[in-house]
């Protein structure tokens, strides 16, 4: 049996979900369930943005189901505008970094490594992890190209969604 390490962006997954399964949220025990197969969970960390406590219980869910969770504020920006109005923007903070530092941190401790995202900025981490002689598998929705062409890959499909609401 192997020691699996999942890394999820959350951030990433609910963006396609939305997308693909319009009012769909995945069942993140399900999700960790499939892509463990036979395999022993080392680690699961889930990567998110939050405002304020808004998203406390969905995180405590993910805790209560084995997730280590790192989620993170929106930076919010004040500028003034060109007629000295107060503007309020909120940048996200770059959840692909947090991921990559942890895969790094435990590459020594696992022998395969699950990231669930798409977003092909996390090509050089695949590579990265590929050069260690650790596997490496995407299993997201919207699999990049970029993505397909480094490693092996597994879209998200409905059975992993929870069960639509009336």
């Amino acid at each position: 049996m192997k020691h699996v390490g999942l890394f999820v962006n959350v951030a990433n997954i609910y963006t396609g979900l939305c997308k693909k399964y319009p009012g769909r949220k995945l069942d993140y025990r399900r999700f960790r369930d499939r892509v463990l197969g036979g395999d022993v969970l080392a680690r699961a960390v889930a990567y998110g943005l939050k405002r304020e406590n808004e998203a406390d219980r969905f995180i405590a869910s993910l805790k209560h189901i084995g997730y280590d969770t790192k989620y993170r504020n929106f930076k919010r920006f004040e500028d003034r505008n060109e007629t000295g109005e107060l503007v309020v923007n909120y940048r996200r903070v770059d959840l692909n970094l947090l991921m990559a530092l942890d895969v790094v941190r435990c590459i020594d401790k696992i022998h395969k490594v699950v990231l669930g995202t798409s977003d092909p900025e996390i090509v050089p981490l695949i590579e990265w992890v590929n050069e260690k002689g650790v596997e490496v598998k995407v299993v997201s929705i919207h699999v990049s190209r970029d993505i397909k062409d480094v490693c092996p890959y597994e879209e998200i499909t409905e059975d992993l969604l929870l069960a639509e609401t009336t």
